[in-house]
């Protein structure tokens, strides 16, 4: 008898199917170790073990197509046709993506993902930076002498501390993104979602989620995370092992 479904992880920009800190790995042992479910890590062409593939479509386009070919192969050598998909930063985004394009796909686990800043962003924001100290500490020994030394340097020039900047997409509008997750919830699709201290540009306060898509019901859908003091790759071994420990009881509760 065939598995009710199949958790697939996707990669996190040009990571390969390892995932940072092993963090891909250690979800897909827990999940198949203790649960029995099904679990498949790929690399996208290009990264990893994975040849680049020619073709027209762009790298969001391509990701779509390899994950429902994918899903497609799965279906066919095991009789599963339902999936899961987990992905971090731009492997979340994908994950949302193909899930608004593939019924297969009942539930998705998105790691740092769309955030828009909203009005209580904004109070937070200016909030932590005025009653914070250690703020204030980096700025009065830290970036305001920087700041003089550059200002009273006759051969002053700006700072560049990286080889290279990376290019993010840019996000869809919200408006879009609100209506393709009010077409996620009548399907009934669930969400396990987490917000982490490295997106405090866009997300700063536990709740912002529902503030941000006021307008969907989510009802029972979601499962919603903040770790203000988690980082993105989750270095911290504590912090990985209480990701995977979740995402393994949140797989469990899925039907």
């Amino acid at each position: 008898m065939p598995a009710p479904f199949a958790l697939i992880v996707l990669n996190s920009g040009v990571i390969h199917r390892v995932g940072s800190c092993r963090l891909s790995v250690n979800i897909a042992r827990s999940v198949t170790a203790d649960l029995g479910i099904p679990t498949i890590r790929f690399d996208y062409s290009g990264i990893g073990d994975s040849e680049p593939r020619r073709t027209s479509l762009d790298r969001d386009q391509l990701a779509i197509e390899e994950i429902r070919e994918v899903m497609d192969f799965i279906e066919k050598s095991h009789a599963i046709k339902k999936f899961v998909l987990y992905g971090l930063c731009s492997g979340a985004r994908d994950a949302f993506r193909a899930c608004t394009l593939d019924p297969k796909v009942i539930a998705i686990a998105q790691v740092d993902s769309y955030a828009y800043r909203n009005f209580k962003y904004y109070i937070s924001h200016y909030r932590d930076r005025i009653f914070y100290v250690g703020h204030w500490k980096r700025f009065l020994f830290e970036s305001l002498p920087k700041h003089m030394s550059n200002l009273f340097s006759r051969n002053s020039k700006p700072e560049n501390t990286s080889m290279f900047v990376q290019e993010w997409e840019p996000y869809p509008s919200r408006e879009s993104v609100v209506s393709d997750y009010s077409m996620l919830v009548e399907r009934g699709v669930q969400f396990y979602l987490l917000y982490t201290g490295s997106w405090v540009e866009q997300y700063n306060y536990e709740n912002q989620f529902f503030d941000m898509f006021s307008e969907v019901e989510f009802g029972d859908l979601i499962t919603l995370k903040y770790r203000r003091d988690t980082n993105h790759i989750h270095s911290d071994p504590e912090d990985q092992e209480l990701l995977v420990r979740e995402l393994r009881e949140w797989i469990s509760r899925l039907k």
